[in-house]
C-alpha cells in the first residue's frame, strides 16, 4: 500500500478551507437572495456543511492514508450525509408549509440522484471497505467504486447547489462566490 499522498500541513490548510467555505459562504448562500434568515435558509446550508464541509474534509482526510484517517474519512462523510438529510428534511417540510409540490424541478431531481449517489458508498463502505470488520476491504475493485460514486456525489453536490442558487439569483457575485472557491478546492480532494 502506498504511503500517505496528503501532508499534515496540507490537510489542514485544506480543512480549513472546507469549514470555513461551510460556515461563512454557507450562511451567506443560505440567506439569498434577500439577505435574511430563514426556515429555508436550514436547507442550503446543511447542505453546504454536509457535502462541502465534511464531506470536503472526509476526502481530504482519507488522502492522508493510514488506518486512523480512514476510519476519520468514515466518520466525516457519515456526518456529512447525516447533514444533507437534514437539509433534505428541511427543503421537504418547506415544501408542505408553503403547500407546493414536491420534486417538480430539475434541482430536486438533481438532490434525489446526488443523495442516492452518496448513500451507496456510505452503506458499502461500511459493509465492504472499513478497516476493523469490512468484508472484503482489500479489493481494489470495490475501493474504486467507492472513491468514484463518493467522488460523483460530491460534484454533483457542487452541480446541483449552482443549479439550486441560479434559481434564486442571476447575481454573477453571489455565483461566483458559491463556485470559484470550489473550483480552487477540487483538484486537492477530489483527483
Amino acid at each position: 500500500m502506498a504511503g500517505p499522498i496528503m501532508s499534515k500541513s496540507k490537510h489542514q490548510n485544506i480543512s480549513i478551507a472546507y469549514l470555513v467555505y461551510a460556515l461563512l459562504i454557507g450562511r451567506y448562500i443560505a440567506t439569498q437572495p434577500k439577505g435574511d434568515w430563514s426556515f429555508f435558509s436550514w436547507h442550503p446550508f446543511l447542505m453546504i456543511c454536509g457535502f462541502m464541509g465534511a464531506m470536503g474534509i472526509a476526502a481530504a482526510t482519507k488522502k492522508k492514508g493510514g488506518y486512523t484517517n480512514t476510519k476519520y474519512h468514515g466518520y466525516l462523510s457519515s456526518a456529512g450525509f447525516v447533514l444533507a438529510c437534514a437539509g433534505m428534511y428541511i427543503i421537504y417540510r418547506n415544501k408542505d408549509l408553503h403547500e407546493r409540490p414536491h420534486f417538480t424541478s430539475t434541482h430536486a431531481w438533481m438532490g434525489i440522484a446526488t443523495m442516492v449517489c452518496a448513500f451507496l458508498p456510505a452503506v458499502f463502505g461500511v459493509v465492504f471497505l472499513h478497516p476493523d470488520f469490512g468484508m472484503d476491504k482489500t479489493n481494489k475493485t470495490y475501493r474504486f467504486a467507492h472513491k468514484w460514486c463518493s467522488r460523483t456525489a460530491i460534484v454533483g453536490a457542487y452541480v446541483t447547489g449552482y443549479w439550486g442558487l441560479a434559481k434564486m439569483t442571476q447575481d454573477p457575485l453571489v455565483l461566483a462566490t458559491y463556485a470559484l472557491p470550489l473550483m480552487v478546492l477540487t483538484p486537492f480532494t477530489l483527483l
